[in-house]
């Protein structure tokens, strides 16, 4: 089966960046000064009104080959890797998105941001022979005689262990691909108490590279 990775995902989960002194436009300056040329294009500052949801990026940052790209609201800092166009090992795709989410990590631990929660996120798509993403998708996990012919089909299926979530979606349409994400993640109940260092997030992106490789090499048997 072959699988085309779309987008790798980390997002760090922070406690409100609305804080006093907080400035836009001095913290696109000193991200940048931080991560050097990842993020080299011009950063998008967007003119949001206060009270506009907390999760709404208020800053994005973009390279100029649109490889790389980092969202920041109040509440979250987003980094992804856009659509890797080379044939190299799901694990050196993860590996090079663990490194760009510590630069970006020290920098928020330098301003004295609090992280409590982590998502690691790997969108793919899966190319299907002789059937449709639907057809595929009702014969590998639904009971015979159930669901007649869909046009559509998607699934969501979590399974919480070791203060993670694991959780994978697959969407199919009338074609021969399906889109799966596998999302692995630390549990939202134990934001509150939460505050990570660096080995703490060093361990806890190891983790979930180690699992992804393990569901997306295990599909359609989620081996988690």
């Amino acid at each position: 089966m072959n699988f085309k990775v779309q987008t790798i995902q980390v997002a760090l989960f922070i406690k409100d960046l609305n804080i006093a002194g907080y400035d836009k436009y001095a913290l696109i300056g000193d991200l940048k000064e931080k991560v050097g040329s990842i993020f080299d294009a011009e950063p998008v500052v967007l003119p949001l009104p206060p009270n506009a949801p907390s999760d709404i990026p208020r800053v994005i940052l973009n390279n100029k080959e649109g490889s790389y790209n980092c969202n920041i609201a109040l509440n979250r800092v987003d980094v992804f890797k856009n659509k890797p166009q080379s044939e190299e090992d799901l694990k050196v795709f993860l590996d090079d998105q663990k490194e760009k989410t510590i630069i970006v990590f020290d920098f928020l631990k330098e301003k004295h941001v609090v992280v409590n929660r982590v998502g690691f996120i790997v969108t793919s798509l899966v190319e299907i022979e002789d059937k449709t993403g639907p057809e595929y998708l009702k014969e590998a996990f639904v009971a015979s005689g159930k669901l007649d012919d869909p046009r559509e089909l998607r699934m969501i299926y979590n399974k919480r262990e070791n203060d993670f979530n694991h959780l994978i979606k697959m969407t199919t349409k009338q074609d021969n691909k399906l889109l799966l994400q596998i999302d692995v993640n630390t549990i939202p109940e134990l934001m509150a108490e939460a505050d990570f260092d660096g080995e703490k997030l060093e361990s806890i992106l190891n983790y979930a590279i180690e699992k992804i490789i393990k569901i997306q090499g295990s599909f359609p048997n989620f081996n988690i």
